[in-house]
């Protein structure tokens, strides 16, 4: 199955020159935990509410730049990735969200790893292991 049929919502997006406090308001009023960073109009990366929490704990201002604060970096997937595939991603990456981007850098939507694993217990996917019983 490919990835893209499981966007449930549309990405909500924070432009990479917010502020953290900007980026934390965002989060709060949108009821959501991740937003898809954007800088020069293209999606850079994942900002979550781990991200901000750390900021704040090391004692970032709400002023302080998003991109200051956090790692940008493109790690995507593209609509068209089998589940397994986005998967195999998210473990060997640690992240919990992945942007779904086109092949011409248009962002599509954002997958969670709950998406993810609802769907490949649902089919009872091989990707999924079964625990060591030894």
């Amino acid at each position: 199955m490919e990835v893209r049929q499981l966007i449930r919502r549309t990405a909500v997006t924070v432009l990479g020159t917010s502020t953290i406090g900007e980026v934390a308001r965002k989060m709060r009023d949108s009821g959501i935990g991740s937003l898809v960073v954007i800088l020069n109009d293209s999606p850079r990366g994942i900002v979550s509410e781990r991200d901000i929490v750390t900021a704040f704990a090391d004692g970032e201002s709400p002023e302080a730049s998003l991109v200051d604060v956090i790692s940008l970096a493109p790690l995507t997937a593209r609509p068209d990735s089998t589940v397994e595939e986005v998967a195999r991603i998210m473990q060997t990456n640690n992240v919990r969200h992945i942007p779904l981007v086109a092949e011409g850098g248009e962002l599509v939507g954002l997958v969670s790893v709950k998406d993810v694993l609802e769907e490949l217990l649902k089919h009872g996917s091989a990707a999924v292991a079964e625990p060591d019983a030894g």
